[in-house]
């Protein structure tokens, strides 16, 4: 490691032009911030900063990495350390949690020797996380230790009540986690005014995800329901908007409609939504085409082949309801068929998601899709429903319907 004793002191005060960028960003104030990232009063190396938190906020992870990649930083400085603390950010991102915590750690030292008790504090805090991502059982408890100390805003205390839910939520310690994110929403809403409202909306959204984790779907259920008439523009809307869509989708045991508007700048959340109609309506085409996509943007939760890779993403709500429509419900035939409509419950059966019926026409049939069988199909689901065989449509896509065992 590099002596830092020798590096010029230059603290976060010295960069006002920047720290006004990076209060805009926080504050989710996309106006003021792309005003102020142009501002010829920046340095190369602050302009090069905050280009990255502009790429963040598009999910933009491999492109903010390149971009922080090109420019010279003084080794040991201020802005080193906050080089570091956002390479740590898209590294995790990214699914490469060593890297981030390499990189966090570089942070944490710089931010020490410079004297920036905001930068150690918030850096300690994603150390914490990684080592907790990474399985260690001791590390995150003592980088949870030193950022507490080091807590001093109403903010920041309620970031911390919020990391103990995330780490006991990921040890399935659901009673200790549900306990430590309502301490952290009760002093939310006591705190209105020292904690912005995009900082108090991503403490809902992560609270409704450790409920649902915890099979408390309802209270989960309530606190995006309350922040549904108060959400503004800004970063946690999309969000918030594709947690409640999934949630009621699951509660209600309908499908999912069309994608929220609010989505389009949360390319991850976007994708996913896209994904769930296109697997609820049998497409099964776009939706691997979407899988890939998805594999590309968050390398380190999923696998091939519809495949969840991370055990804690495995409860949340998105792969709920992937997994209801991999395993539609199953149906015990109590009658002799045979023929087409023996063809057809087969088919049914043996699918992991429902089917398109342009899919079960050419299955069927064994022919190319015309619209000429149309009728003919609905003649065998009409032949189904005699039958007692509960075949539903639902978003032009073919299953068992809840009768079915």
């Amino acid at each position: 490691m590099n002596n830092l004793s020798n590096i010029p002191m230059k603290t976060r005060a010295d960069y006002p032009n920047y720290q006004e960028a990076v209060t805009a960003y926080l504050a989710d104030d996309s106006r003021l911030f792309l005003s102020l990232i142009d501002s010829q009063d920046l340095s190369s190396q602050e302009r090069i900063l905050l280009d990255a938190r502009r790429l963040f906020r598009e999910s933009k992870w491999k492109e903010a990495t390149e971009r922080l990649q090109s420019g010279a930083f003084v080794l040991g400085s201020f802005l080193d350390g906050e080089k570091n603390f956002l390479m740590a950010s898209a590294q995790f991102f990214l699914g490469d949690i060593e890297a981030a915590a390499g990189l966090n750690l570089r942070a944490v030292e710089i931010y020490a020797a410079v004297g920036d008790r905001r930068g150690r504090f918030i850096s300690l805090h994603n150390l914490m996380v990684d080592f907790s991502r990474l399985g260690h059982q001791k590390l995150p408890r003592i980088y949870f230790d030193q950022a507490r100390a080091l807590a001093d805003t109403d903010s920041e205390h309620i970031l911390i009540e919020r990391a103990m839910a995330c780490e006991a939520s990921r040890v399935e310690r659901y009673d200790e986690a549900c306990a430590h994110i309502e301490r952290a929403l009760k002093r939310s809403m006591e705190r209105t005014i020292s904690q912005s409202l995009p900082d108090r909306q991503a403490l809902s959204a992560v609270a409704a995800d450790i409920f649902f984790r915890a099979g408390k779907i309802g209270r989960a259920h309530e606190i995006l329901v309350k922040e549904k008439d108060n959400r503004e523009r800004n970063r946690e809307r999309g969000r918030l908007d594709f947690d409640l869509g999934v949630i009621e989708a699951i509660r209600e045991q309908k499908s999912l409609g069309a994608c929220p508007s609010s989505l389009s700048k949360l390319p991850e959340y976007e994708l996913k939504w896209k994904l769930l109609v296109a697997l609820q309506s049998g497409d099964q085409d776009i939706a691997r085409k979407l899988w890939k996509q998805l594999l590309e943007l968050t390398p380190g939760l999923f696998g091939p082949d519809f495949q969840c890779t991370d055990p804690s993403e495995a409860k949340t709500a998105f792969w709920t309801y992937v997994k209801s429509l991999q395993s539609p419900k199953k149906f015990q035939l109590e009658v002799n068929v045979s023929g087409k409509l023996k063809v057809l419950c087969d088919l049914l059966q043996g699918s992991k998601t429902p089917l398109r019926k342009e899919d079960l026409i050419e299955k069927i049939w064994e022919t190319t899709y015309e619209s000429t069988y149309d009728a003919r199909f609905y003649k065998l689901i009409e032949r189904a429903k005699q039958n007692q065989i509960p075949i539903v449509n639902n978003n032009r896509a073919y299953a068992f319907g809840r009768n079915a065992g």
